[in-house]
């Protein structure tokens, strides 16, 4: 807690001078980093002043960003050995340091080259001495409180130990849960978001207001239902402003919705199968590199579109306990999860319609009564509204075309193989799970039903829109991978049956300890997926556009905001860009163009000196790259952001 905190601490104070020594050819200061004997980087956090953030350092003076202060005070934590790095160039400038409120001394970045450091060692404070009166009374104090906890655990030790003795499915489902979770931690922030997802952040930004956000989903976004976006609207007044790690943090709500559906899965399945389906079931969620690709790291709708299946699926388990029965309570969970998948995604009425029809099956069969309707005609009277002018809006914005292109019959098999992953094993395990079901059609277990439930939902889902795409409307084909997500998680429950049929088969009364092999398999799992080096490969090649590191690079070059110089970017939606120019509001964003507009703006570059170009997903029509091409020429491009710079002729 206290490293987190960065307590006990010591403040040092830069205050950026505005001087130069006489060779120097400006005034810059870059403060890197914070050092011990170890060259280990040193925690710290900005508790007063604005400068501008750079890979972990501070930054003033050689920036487009406006409104920086002159000043910065930083916290640390006491210690011994320690020292404040400045990046030293022909460019630094001189600044003035101040310790814990002493006096200040000043220092000079300025070297005769474009690459080195400056070191300033600081007092060591580490000792009992240097830690003060207030700050050990304080540590004493969290000494006792500990103490008090540990007794208190000590004396209640024997009802701790029982409560992990009954829970211990619950307790291991959290523990791979929150694997996964460090997974997508882990490589949440490796690369940018791309340009849907950051249209959803411009849509739903925090500065608008509810109805502004809804209305903007109608206008702009009418492909896509409103739950995501509307939750990443309440979800991102929570995002720290200035903060380093801005990919993760928009991706932070989708990352926790589908860790909740980790823990989530592995309680329903357990409910409709066996705990060793859902321990399975739950592994390969946390290895599915597809899962984390396009639903954990998605800024869309699609980040719910693992949970929400689940919970749909919970549905269907109570109503197959209740029969006939059709309790209200269970009423209400079905109306719910049925609204809950349907405005998340439009797909989630086809996943709903799949489970319809498989429960008409039963009402035939008399396992139903009539009444099972009544929650598809509750949930369709509140969703058809939306949905009636959803549909409107979208045909006169789209018309009678779409994007996507028309699958073939090989799309099939390439979107039930995306589903697992293109994980060979898991394959194997869905075909197993597939076969063992058709062959105990006829038991009368919940499990076969739900099954045969999720099967005949995939087969119609799959059906439907490749029907459309293929044959009744190909112009306005919606047969893309990411659009059929919602189905992931029935598939790999039934390559966890499968697996977990294969060990009943091949164990039943030979070994005792069953659970040591699960275990065994469970390991197997995790290393054959190799999940995240397929995760970065995947987060590479299908959802990448360095839209972040562009703001970054530009935000860094002294010119980006003067006005000679003009951003061009070939395509952006919404005001989404902001937040990486911004850094989640600390600054003012860049003023940036989208685009020429017409023949005038072609004419108007003339009065610019500089242009910096992004030429990222819509590339630059002709006509204005011609525009561009005639009055400038290109001096540069930056490799990982792709920022062009072009002068005049």
């Amino acid at each position: 807690m206290n490293l987190f905190i960065v307590f006990p601490a010591d403040t040092v104070t830069i205050r950026a001078l505005d001087e130069k020594d006489s060779s120097s050819a400006a005034t810059y200061i870059t403060m890197q980093n914070i050092t011990d004997n170890n060259d280990t980087v040193l925690k710290y956090s900005v508790v007063d002043g604005k400068w501008l953030d750079t890979n972990g350092g501070q930054r003033w003076g050689g920036v487009s960003v406006t409104g920086l202060t002159d000043t910065i005070t930083i916290k640390l934590r006491k210690g011994n050995d320690r020292s404040i790095n400045f990046h030293a160039t022909r460019w630094g400038g001189k600044a003035a340091l101040s310790f814990n409120g002493s006096s200040e001394k000043v220092l000079s970045s300025y070297v005769d080259s474009d690459n080195d450091s400056v070191s300033i060692p600081l007092p060591n404070t580490g000792g009992i001495i240097g830690f003060g009166i207030i700050n050990i009374f304080a540590i004493v104090l969290e000494c006792i409180i500990l103490g008090i906890v540990i007794f208190c655990l000590y004396i209640h030790r024997i009802k701790i130990l029982n409560l992990i003795t009954e829970h211990q499915y619950e307790l291991v489902a959290i523990v791979i849960a929150l694997v996964g979770f460090t997974i997508m931690i882990s490589l949440g922030n490796y690369k940018s978001t791309w340009m849907d997802d950051s249209a959803t952040m411009g849509i739903a930004a925090k500065n608008r207001s509810l109805g502004e956000v809804i209305e903007l989903i109608l206008r702009e976004e009418s492909t896509t239902p409103p739950l995501y976006t509307v939750a990443w609207h309440y979800f991102s007044k929570l995002i720290p402003v200035g903060t380093g790690a801005l990919a993760l943090w928009a991706r932070m709500l989708s990352i926790i919705a589908n860790t909740i559906g980790f823990y989530v899965g592995a309680m329903v399945v357990r409910r409709g199968w066996n705990k060793y389906v859902g321990i399975i079931f739950e592994l390969f969620l946390i290895t599915s590199n597809a899962l984390i690709v396009n639903s954990g790291f998605a800024v869309r709708s699609y980040g719910f579109m693992i949970l929400m299946p689940l919970f749909l699926l919970y549905a269907i388990i109570l109503r197959l306990e209740d029969g006939k029965e059709n309790k209200t309570k269970t009423t209400v969970v079905h109306i719910s999860a049925i609204l809950a998948i349907c405005y998340t995604h439009y797909f989630g009425i086809l996943t709903c319609f799949g489970l319809f029809l498989y429960e008409c099956y039963l009402f035939i069969k008399k396992r139903y009564s009539y009444k099972f309707i009544f929650s598809y005609m509750v949930a369709g009277a509140v969703y058809l509204p939306w949905l009636i002018i959803n549909y409107l809006i979208t045909r006169e914005q789209w018309g009678n075309a779409f994007w996507i292109s028309p699958p073939t019959f090989g799309s099939i098999i390439d979107i039930l193989n995306w589903l697992v992953s293109s994980q060979e094993f898991a394959i194997l395990c869905v075909m197993i799970g597939f076969f063992v079901t058709i062959y105990k059609i006829r038991e009368a277990k919940l499990c076969i039903d739900l099954n045969l439930a999720m099967i005949i939902t995939i087969i119609v889902e799959i059906f439907i829109v490749f029907f459309y795409s293929k044959y009744l409307n190909p112009k306005s084909s919606v047969w893309t991978n990411r659009y059929f997500l919602n189905l992931l998680p029935y598939m790999l429950i039934i390559a966890s049956f499968g697996l977990e049929e294969i060990i009943s088969f091949f164990t039943n009364g030979r070994i005792k300890r069953i659970g040591f092999v699960y275990l065994v398999m469970s390991c197997f799992i995790f290393i054959n997926s190799n999940v995240t080096l397929y995760t970065k490969r995947d987060m590479e090649s299908s959802f990448y556009q360095p839209y972040r590191e562009a703001a970054e690079y530009l935000i860094n070059q002294p010119d980006a905001n003067s006005p000679d110089t003009l951003v061009l970017i070939s395509s952006t939606y919404s005001i989404g860009w902001d937040y990486y120019l911004t850094h989640n509001g600390k600054f003012e964003p860049i003023k940036y163009q989208k685009t020429f507009q017409g023949d005038f703006d072609r004419e108007n570059i003339k009065k610019y000196k500089k242009i910096y170009l992004l030429d990222i997903h819509i590339l630059l029509n002709d006509a204005d790259r011609m525009a561009l091409e005639e009055n400038f020429h290109q001096i540069y491009k930056d490799e990982k952001s792709t920022v062009t710079t072009y002068i005049r002729n």
